[in-house]
Parts: structure tokens; C-alpha cells; sequence
């Protein structure tokens, strides 16, 4: 009974602590379904209950992919036994978006196909949260991996991994496992290895190949050239790697039938969404302390003035800049640096990547301790990095990572502006807990300073 009046609780749109409370009451209601299901589970009232989840990034807070998969082999192992209907959310989260397309104006010449897209209607905000658990599938072992898709492809009419069928669900599906592909090697810092590892999978081939016979098929509906198109774009606009692989694997004359102005890749995206790296969003901003030749670079976690440089501030607090540059996971990437076989020392070589700028021609870069990272600076052709733990003893390491950018276009590179002592005006606080940080290393500096001035007065009368 309580399960009904949760159903018609989604349609509340709660807000704020209501909420969590509510996606936390959901997810306790999913492991109690889960323990008793069979005959004793009221599966009509659970199918109707995620018919009412909401939309967008929300429908992924209250369905995680690990609890959604154990809700549909739960499904599947009580089917055995007992008539049940197919239930909903195989068709919510599994089947190939229907996206909505218009003729343009502003075609490219070479163009034989619609330009995707007008901006979807809300019940199709879900596209660029499916990647979630279609990578969640794709990630899984082997057999792990082959019993869901049997699960979803005898049972989703609307799931077609690779076995015959549309072209356009198969598009679909490659889609994903060329993403598969770059994520684990982002996740990873792989960044550099990342063209040669992409263009050596099969996936990466079969995706262009179908999407090139989709778009010159004579046969073929002018939804899938669109949906063909769209995707092949969303795959170019995820980086300028990937834009690489495009011009390289697909040929200049493939490559050039996509329009890849920065406008055009930007509106991509936000349909799309982009593969995004969870470190950046749990460090939203670096800062760089300068005083003299010295330079310390800081995360979030660290938002007071470094100790290394206390000493000398409070000598010449005049002399000390503060710099913050706001990081998103859109933006940047860790590119892995690290010795050969055998611990051969190797030189940083930045060629055909775009190095996020620390100072003069040294870069961002990091070492990596635990789940701890380490800013520092490092040069081109550098085998190894300094760097100084929160106690502010020294450390080297040869194995580092680099902060690359992941897009040509230079209004999306993020920039140092000032914090002290003057402040930006185009500087602002990424969040409230960075405003906060703000507040905090501020007052720091503002009592270093009155100290500064205290000292300077007692030595004037002499003591």
C-alpha cells in the first residue's frame, strides 16, 4: 500500500531536503523489492512508480545503474516462475533515443542528410544520460556483460547490440563501445595513447563505416541519416582527439560533410552531454601562489596560504600574487606521464597536446599519492617533478600527470585571474563552497598583512 502512495509522490517535484529524503526512500524501497520479490512483490505498482520518476540528471539519482541491473536480473530470475509483464524501464533507459530534427538554412554544401537537431522536447532530456548504463553494460566481465544483453536483446525490441536489424540501432550501440574505449583510457590518463587505441578497435571502424553507409544509403529514412550525423558529430565534439580520429579514420571527405565550428560543437555538446572526469568536479579551482621565483600550485583541499611560503610573506606580503583558474571536467584532462620498462627515466614530450599553462613555460602538473594529488609545476622534456606534501617536505617523482586542455578553441581554456592582491572582476566563485575558500584564504591574508604592518611599527619605535 505504501508503494502506491510513493507513486504518486514522484509527481510532487520536491526540492531540497525533500528530496534527498525521497531518493533516499526509493532507493531503500528498490533493496526491499529486490530481497522479496517473487510472488509476495507488487511489480504493477513498481513498473507504474518508475513511469513517474522524473526527468533528466534526476532519473539517474534515483536509478544508479548498479541498482537498476540488479532490479532486472531480479525480474528476469522471478519471470521463471511466475507471468509478468515486461516492465517499463527496459524501454526508458535502453532504447535508442528518438530525437527530433529539423531542415536548417545553414547547411554545409557537401551535406545530404537533415542537420540534427532542434532542442529535444523535455521527455527526451534523457539522451545524455543513457551512456550511463549502456557503459555500465559494456564495462561489465564478460559474462556478466553477455547475459544482460541477452536479457535486453531478447526482450527490447528497441535494443539492437550489433545482431542484424537497423543500421541505426547498430550505429547506436558502437556508438557506446567506442566510449567505452576513451573512458577507460581517460580515466586512466591515457590520453596520449588514446588515438592509436581507439583507431586499433574494431568498434571505432564499424561506427564509421555504418554511419558512412547510413548517410549515403539512397534507401535509408532521413531520421536515421540524421540520428547517423548526430552522432558521428557527438563523437567529434567530446574532444579534439577525437575530432583527430575522425579526420584521420574517416577521411578528410567524411570529416568535412560535419560542420566543427566552435558553435556548432558547443551545441552538440549540451545535447549530447560529454565524458567528464570526477576528479574536476570535486576540485573546481587550482590556486598559484607566486613570491618571487617561487611558485606553489594548490587545490581546494588546501585553500589556506602554503606554509612553505609563510615565512617569506610575512617579510614581504607585498610581494606575494594569488591566482585562481576555475577547472571543469569538460575542459581538462590528466595526461599520464610515467617511466619505461624497467623504470627508464623518459622525457615529458607535450607534442600534439595543449598543456594548461602554470607559469612562463613550465605547466600544471600533478603527482598522484593515494587519492591524494600533489600540484607542481614541470618543463618540457622533464624526466621527473618536485613537489612539496602538506607538511612541506620536498618529494621527486617520475611518475606525474599533466593538465591538458580537451577543446582547440581558446574561450573554453580556463584561465588564471587574479585574487590578491587585487581581485579579477571577472573572477567568480564556481560554487558556494569555493566562495567560502574565498572568504577563508582572504581573512588569512588580510591578518598576515595587519601582522606585517604590526611588525614594521615595532621596529620603527625599536623593538
Amino acid at each position: 500500500m505504501a508503494a502506491r502512495y510513493l507513486c504518486h509522490i514522484f509527481k510532487a517535484q520536491l526540492v531540497g531536503n525533500d528530496l534527498y529524503f525521497l531518493v533516499k526512500l526509493w532507493h531503500d524501497y528498490l533493496d526491499f523489492f529486490v530481497r522479496v520479490a517473487g510472488s509476495k512483490a507488487d511489480w504493477p505498482t513498481l513498473d507504474a512508480c518508475i513511469g513517474n520518476l522524473p526527468l533528466g540528471p534526476l532519473r539517474t539519482a534515483f536509478f544508479p545503474a548498479d541498482r537498476l541491473f540488479k532490479l532486472i536480473e531480479c525480474y528476469f530470475e522471478v519471470k521463471k516462475a511466475i507471468l509478468l509483464p515486461l516492465p517499463r524501464l527496459l524501454w526508458i533507459f535502453f532504447s535508442r533515443p528518438a530525437l527530433v530534427y529539423k531542415q536548417t538554412n545553414a547547411l554545409r554544401k557537401n551535406s545530404r542528410s537533415l542537420t540534427p537537431f532542434e532542442q529535444m522536447p523535455i521527455e527526451q532530456e534523457r539522451f545524455n544520460h543513457l551512456h550511463r548504463y549502456l557503459l555500465h553494460v559494456l564495462c561489465r566481465d564478460s559474462r556478466s556483460r553477455l547475459e544482460v544483453e541477452n536479457i535486453l536483446y531478447a526482450f527490447v525490441p528497441y535494443y539492437d547490440f550489433g545482431r542484424g536489424g537497423d543500421s541505426a540501432y547498430r550505429l547506436w550501440k558502437y556508438y557506446y563501445e567506442v566510449f567505452k574505449h576513451v573512458a577507460i583510457n581517460y580515466s586512466r590518463g591515457l590520453v596520449g595513447r588514446t588515438h592509436d587505441f581507439i583507431v586499433n578497435t574494431s568498434a571505432v571502424r564499424e561506427f564509421f563505416r555504418i554511419s558512412r553507409s547510413i548517410l549515403d544509403s539512397k534507401s535509408e529514412t532521413s531520421d536515421n541519416k540524421a540520428f547517423a550525423a548526430f552522432l558521428t558529430e557527438s563523437f567529434s565534439a567530446n574532444d579534439f582527439y577525437c575530432e583527430d580520429v575522425l579526420k584521420e579514420e574517416g577521411g578528410l571527405e567524411f570529416f568535412d560533410y560535419f560542420d566543427h565550428s566552435p558553435s556548432r560543437c558547443a551545441e552538440i555538446r549540451k545535447i549530447s552531454g560529454t565524458l567528464s572526469l570526477p576528479l574536476f568536479d570535486n576540485v573546481p579551482y587550482l590556486r598559484r601562489f607566486r613570491l618571487g621565483d617561487k611558485v606553489h600550485i594548490t587545490s581546494d583541499h588546501l585553500p589556506e596560504l602554503p606554509d612553505v611560503l609563510v615565512d617569506n610573506t610575512c617579510e614581504d606580503l607585498c610581494g606575494l600574487t594569488i591566482d585562481t583558474m576555475t577547472l571543469s571536467g569538460d575542459l581538462v584532462y590528466w595526461l599520464l606521464h610515467e617511466p619505461g620498462r624497467g623504470n627508464e627515466e623518459l622525457q615529458l614530450d607535450l607534442e600534439g597536446h595543449l598543456p594548461v599553462q602554470a607559469c612562463d613555460d613550465s605547466y600544471v602538473a600533478a603527482v598522484k599519492v593515494e587519492h591524494i594529488y600533489y600540484f607542481t609545476c614541470v618543463k618540457n622534456g622533464a624526466s621527473s617533478v618536485n613537489y612539496l606534501d602538506e607538511l612541506g617536505n620536498g618529494h621527486s617523482a617520475n611518475k606525474f600527470f599533466v593538465l591538458v586542455l580537451r577543446h582547440r578553441d581558446p574561450t573554453l581554456a580556463p584561465i588564471w585571474r587574479e585574487f590578491w592582491p587585487k581581485r579579477d572582476p571577472l573572477y567568480c566563485a564556481k560554487s558556494d563552497a569555493a566562495r567560502l575558500d574565498d572568504d577563508h584564504l582572504e581573512s588569512c591574508l588580510v591578518e598576515l598583512q595587519e601582522f606585517d604592518r604590526e611588525s614594521e611599527l615595532w621596529k620603527t619605535i625599536g623593538f
